[in-house]
C-alpha cells in the first residue's frame, strides 16, 4: 500500500527536480542569474531525492537502518546547506552585504543540526537530543523562509508588483508549513498527534516551493526586480564627459527627483569624475541619509546610478551593464570615439541591464 508518506516525499522530489531543471533552462542565458538561489535548488534536489530514496527502503520494506540513518543525515545536511544558501540569496537581493546577526542566528541553528547529523547513528539520540535536533532543523527553516517572506513583502510595499507579492505569500506558505511540521513532529512534547496536520504542513511548503520558484520560470526577468527605488542613471567617460543623463521610473511609483535636481545631479557627477582624474583614484559609492550614488567603471565609460540604497544585486547590474556596454563597443579605442556615442546609442542597453525600470 502506497502511503500518504511516501507519496509527499516522491512529489517533493520530482517537484524540485522540475522545477531546477526548468529554472535552470529559463535563466542560462541571463548574465545576472542568482547563484546561491541555484546552487541551493541543486542542494534541495540532492535532499529530496535521498528522501525519496530513504521512503522507497521503508515502503519496499528493506531493513538497514544503519543505511536510512546515514540517508536521513545526509538528506537533512543538503536541505539544512539549501537553506543556508537560500538566505544569502534573500540578503543580498535586500542589502550590498548581508547582516552578519542575520546570517550568524541562521550558522548556529545550521551548526547544530549539522554537528548531530555528524553523530551517527543518529536513530539513538536520547529524547532531549531529538528534540534539540528537530526544533534547530524547524528553527532554522522557520527563520530563513519568514525572513525570504518579509523582503519579498517590502519589495511589494514599494513596487506594487504583484509578482512580489506572490513569492511573499508563497514563502509564508513554506513558514507556516514549518512552523505546523514542528506541531505535528513526535519529538515535540508538545507535539499534536495527527497525521493529517503532518500532511497539510507538506503541503504548505510544497505549495509554497511551487510558487515561488515558479515566478521566475513564467518570468525569468523576474530576477532583475530589484526592491529599491532607483532615481537616475547618468553615463560618463572616464574624464568626466556625461553621455547620457536619464531619470528612472519604476512602474507604479512616482519619481519624485525632477528634472532640474536629475540636470544638477549630472553636473556634479561630472565634477566628482574630473576632480577624481587629479588623485587618479576611482569612486566606488557616495552614500548619504536617504539615497546612495553607486558608480561602476569600464574601460572608456562608466556609469553613475542613484538609488534609495545599495543592494548586491543592484551593483551586479551596474557592472553588468559596463561589461555588456565594453561588448557592444568593442572598437572603443580612444576617448574621442567613446564620445562619439550619444544617450540614444546606449539607452536600449541600459533597458536590458534594467527591465523593469521606466527610462525618461
Amino acid at each position: 500500500m502506497v502511503t500518504a508518506k511516501f507519496m509527499i516525499e516522491l512529489l517533493i522530489a520530482l517537484l524540485l527536480l522540475t522545477l531546477g531543471t526548468l529554472y535552470h533552462r529559463r535563466t542560462r542565458g541571463f548574465s545576472r542569474e542568482a547563484k546561491f538561489f541555484t546552487y541551493a535548488l541543486v542542494f534541495g534536489v540532492i535532499a529530496a531525492s535521498l528522501a525519496l530514496l530513504r521512503a522507497s527502503l521503508k515502503y519496499f520494506q528493506i531493513k538497514t537502518p544503519n543505511l536510512s540513518s546515514l540517508i536521513l543525515a545526509l538528506e537533512l545536511s543538503f536541505y539544512v546547506i539549501q537553506y543556508f544558501l537560500t538566505l544569502i540569496f534573500f540578503e543580498w537581493l535586500h542589502r550590498d552585504e548581508p547582516q552578519w546577526q542575520i546570517i550568524g542566528m541562521a550558522g548556529i541553528l545550521a551548526g547544530i543540526v549539522l554537528a548531530l547529523n555528524a553523530m551517527f547513528p543518529i536513530t539513538s539520540f536520547s529524547p532531549g537530543v531529538e528534540f534539540l535536533w528537530d526544533t534547530s532543523y524547524t528553527g532554522l527553516g522557520l527563520f530563513v523562509f519568514a525572513r525570504g517572506s518579509f523582503i519579498f513583502y517590502k519589495a511589494y510595499e514599494l513596487t506594487k508588483d504583484e509578482l512580489s507579492q506572490v513569492q511573499s505569500y508563497s514563502l509564508f506558505s513554506i513558514t507556516l508549513g514549518f512552523l505546523l511540521e514542528w506541531f505535528a513532529s513526535p519529538n515535540n512534547p508538545i507535539h499534536v498527534d495527527h497525521e493529517e496536520l503532518y500532511n497539510f504542513a507538506q503541503g504548505a511548503k510544497i505549495l509554497g516551493i511551487f510558487l515561488f520558484v515558479l515566478v521566475y520560470i513564467l518570468n525569468p526577468k523576474h530576477l532583475y526586480r530589484l526592491p529599491v527605488s532607483l532615481y537616475s542613471l547618468v553615463a560618463f567617460t572616464n574624464e568626466g564627459r556625461i553621455i547620457a543623463l536619464l531619470r528612472l521610473k519604476l512602474p507604479n511609483v512616482e519619481n519624485d527627483f525632477t528634472r532640474q535636481e536629475n540636470l544638477n545631479l549630472g553636473r556634479s557627477i561630472q565634477e566628482i569624475m574630473k576632480d577624481a582624474l587629479h588623485f587618479r583614484g576611482r569612486i566606488n559609492s557616495i552614500r548619504t541619509e536617504n539615497a546612495t550614488i553607486l558608480f561602476a567603471h569600464g574601460k572608456y565609460l562608466g556609469i553613475a546610478l542613484m538609488a534609495g540604497k545599495s543592494t548586491r544585486f543592484l551593483q551586479g547590474a551596474l557592472n553588468t551593464l559596463v561589461e555588456t556596454l565594453d561588448r557592444a563597443y568593442p572598437n572603443l579605442q580612444s576617448e574621442s570615439s567613446v564620445s562619439a556615442l550619444t544617450q540614444y546609442d546606449i539607452v536600449p542597453i541600459i533597458k536590458g541591464a534594467f527591465p523593469f525600470v521606466d527610462v525618461a
